[in-house]
């Protein structure tokens, strides 16, 4: 599952282009800064579409029992050790990205988006083998907001904004099983790609 799966646009978040009551110059003015807000919105989603099941599983990582797994398991190959995590039932989690933004080929501002998720968890229990989760047992439900914490115009300082969501889940997702559609790496660098062993 991934935020695109759980998140909806929150059109109060965006710019409108505005009534007829406005004059022409108005209109058109309303009009780039909703078309910018639409533009901004799309690439968020693009940029911040993460997979919530490695999401969790990064923030799992934290975990001193977790971490623990993945050291015994790369000192003996092939053997599959099973964390249980059942005690955990809600965890927070962000990603940041930022996105710049383009005027007649000239850079004009940037812009931080923010996905926030809270996993609401239930007897969750994880797969270590070879220094990687490579499973993870129990269920997760998900809420999620996606926003724009601050807007920096040109070298001007960062301006935070408040309540910017532009796209948000609503209410708690229904419990659903919690699926990787890879294996995380546990204490890995960055270029370690070799995977866990075969069974």
């Amino acid at each position: 599952m991934r935020a695109r799966d759980v998140l909806r646009l929150n059109r109060r978040g965006l710019p409108e282009a505005g009534s007829t009551a406005l004059s022409g110059a108005q209109r058109a003015g309303r009009a780039r800064a909703a078309a910018t807000g639409a533009l901004i919105a799309a690439r968020a989603i693009e940029m911040l579409d993460e997979d919530l099941g490695g999401m969790l599983v990064r923030v799992l990582e934290r975990h001193t029992a977790l971490g623990e797994a993945g050291r015994q398991s790369r000192l003996d190959p092939g053997t599959a050790l099973y964390v249980d995590l059942a005690q955990l039932r809600s965890i927070p989690a962000s990603v940041t990205a930022e996105l710049d933004v383009y005027v007649d080929r000239l850079h004009r501002a940037t812009v931080t988006a923010v996905l926030e998720v809270e996993f609401g968890l239930l007897g969750v229990r994880a797969v270590v083998q070879d220094g990687w989760v490579t499973g993870v047992d129990g269920q997760q439900s998900v809420t999620a907001v996606l926003k724009v914490e601050s807007i920096q115009v040109g070298n001007r300082a960062p301006v935070p904004l408040e309540d910017c969501i532009l796209f948000e889940s609503g209410s708690r997702t229904e419990r659903a099983p919690i699926a990787l559609p890879n294996p995380i790496p546990l204490g890995h660098s960055p270029g370690d790609q070799a995977g866990p062993a075969p069974y």
